[in-house]
Parts: C-alpha cells; structure tokens; sequence
C-alpha cells in the first residue's frame, strides 16, 4: 500500500491485530531513485498542471496530497506552482525512508511479517497468506513513473476531473471573450480605438503624399 497507508501501519496493525504485515525491502538508493523520478513526472505533467487551477476538485485532492507529504516527510510543497517547483529535499526524504524501515523491522511483530522481495514473484507472497499461486504473471506497474500518464488515461476519477477542467476552461475563455467584446463595442472605447488605429495611417499616408 502506497503512502499514507503504509505510514500508519501500527495504527492500522492496532485497530485490526490478526492482519499481516508486507514489507516490500528495496535498497536506500533505488528507492530514492525511483521516488525522485515520481515527483519529477508529477511537476513536470502539464495536464496535472493545469488541473491544479482549472479543476476544483483536484485543488481539494492535491491540498490534501500536500498534507500527507508533511505528515510524512516533513516536506511543504504548498509553494508550487505552474512557473515554480518545490525543491526536493533529498535528505528529509532519504531520512524518512531509513526512519520508517528501522522502526518496522524493529517494531512489527515477526509472526505476522512478511519481508518480500518482489523479484521471488508468487511463491513467498502466497504462502505467506495461505493462498494459491496465481496462474498469471507477477505484476509490475508504475515503471519508469508512468503511473500519471496511465491514470490520466485510465482512472475514472481522474478523467472526470480533466472533463472538469476542460469545462472550467471553456467558461473562462467564454467569459474572457464575452468581457473583451463588451469593452469594445462600447461607443466611447470603439471611437477611442478606431482614433488610435486610423491616426497612424493617416500620418504615415500624410507623409507619403498618399493622403486623398
């Protein structure tokens, strides 16, 4: 389970004390790897961008994405925007990951945990929850960080909030036009502006003995 899931798992161990445990072990560096390739897929979506202003309900969504990275990393991405990227801040965020591993190892009763290496596929992951091995290959997704593009592409939730985007969008542009027109079609602004067109090539057809 991805954040914040994973960050409570005693809370959650506690409330329901007959789960196991899975705990994905992956190398300090590999997974600073793969995380920093994450949030430089996230910041660099120009659609995922642009829904942080034109979808309302991705506002709500990325606020509380915000509150989870401080509960969890102690990182403030509230600052971001179209035009300025959070730094990221490699040594909070390694931290974090030692913190969170060392206390689970430590902490996590032994007879309900499960250290899984996902290259072992099936076999240890089955067993350990007494189930049959699957006759399908062991998945792999969000490789290379393409989880964004696939949701974006896939997920229902989030083709709904770029259809709410798109019609943000429309409304805006409707208006933008709609305000332009009625400034101009107003008689004091049209002659102002009309004066200001037609007063340059007056000038310039008076200096070229064009002028009739």
């Amino acid at each position: 389970m991805d954040i914040p899931s994973c960050y409570f798992w005693e809370e959650i161990h506690k409330a329901f004390p007959d789960a196991k445990i899975i705990f994905s072990q992956r190398s300090e560096e590999a997974w600073w790897k793969s995380m920093n390739n994450q949030l430089t897929s996230n910041n660099s979506s120009m659609v995922v961008q642009a829904m942080r202003y034109l979808s309302p309900s991705f506002r709500i969504m990325n606020a509380y994405g915000i509150q989870v990275c401080m509960a969890v990393f102690r990182l403030d991405f509230s600052a971001s925007s179209w035009f300025k990227t959070t730094p990221t801040n490699e040594l909070l965020l390694r931290k974090a990951y030692r913190t969170h591993n060392t206390y689970l190892l430590k902490t996590a009763p032994k007879d309900k945990l499960l250290i899984i290496n996902f290259e072992d596929g099936w076999e240890p992951l089955c067993q350990f929850l007494g189930v049959p091995v699957p006759n399908t290959p062991f998945p792999h997704k969000n490789k290379n960080a393409t989880i964004i593009k696939e949701a974006l592409q896939k997920d229902p939730f989030l083709i709904r909030l770029q259809r709410e985007m798109m019609v943000s969008g429309s409304l805006m542009v409707c208006l933008f036009g709609f305000g332009v027109y009625k400034l101009v079609t107003r008689p004091s602004v049209s002659s102002r502006l009309w004066s200001c067109t037609t007063s340059p090539i007056n000038y310039f057809a008076d200096k070229l003995g064009c002028k009739h």
